[in-house]
């Protein structure tokens, strides 16, 4: 199962990172609805769990008073040689104190090298929708894109 393998080895201890926009509406203070538009990132940390053959991940968002917090995840086994689908993302993306919730179908982009080892990947949402949010103070809801690139630890703009 080279897939598996090459999943493991190559992304065990490895960073993307995660950007996406929004579009949906607020309910504001009357109860009326705004359209609105977001945009916002966060960075994704992949362990191997090789008991469960997945990846736990760790999530980090920076928020409004500019400290990086955290909070933990899964991905499923992939599926697939060149192309996965990245099932179940369930991410939060944070501009200052903005936030979104988002869900999200991806599909994910591979290429190996000589010896079938991951060194390129990068996806694109299928379909993404955002359940709940916070933009200036107000709750969010909509639809949404998410795009990821795997990203060298050099490239964080923190310190984990």
């Amino acid at each position: 199962m080279l897939t598996a393998t090459a999943f493991s080895q190559a992304w065990d201890g490895k960073w993307f990172e995660l950007k996406g926009r929004a579009h949906g509406y607020l309910v504001d203070e009357t109860g009326e609805l705004a359209r609105t538009s977001f945009k916002g990132e966060s960075y994704v940390f992949f362990y191997w769990n090789s008991a469960n053959h997945r990846y736990n991940l760790r999530h980090w968002v920076k928020n409004g008073e500019g400290d990086w917090i955290s909070f933990n995840g899964i991905l499923p086994p992939p599926i697939g040689n060149e192309e996965v689908l990245w099932r179940d993302i369930y991410t939060r993306l944070q501009k200052g104190d903005d936030w979104i919730w988002v869900y999200a179908t991806a599909r994910m982009r591979i290429r190996h090298n000589e010896s079938g080892i991951i060194k390129h990947a990068k996806f694109v949402s299928m379909g993404c929708e955002s359940p709940m949010g916070s933009i200036d103070g107000q709750n969010f809801g909509g639809k949404c894109k998410l795009r990821g690139k795997l990203i060298e630890p050099s490239e964080l703009p923190f310190t984990p």
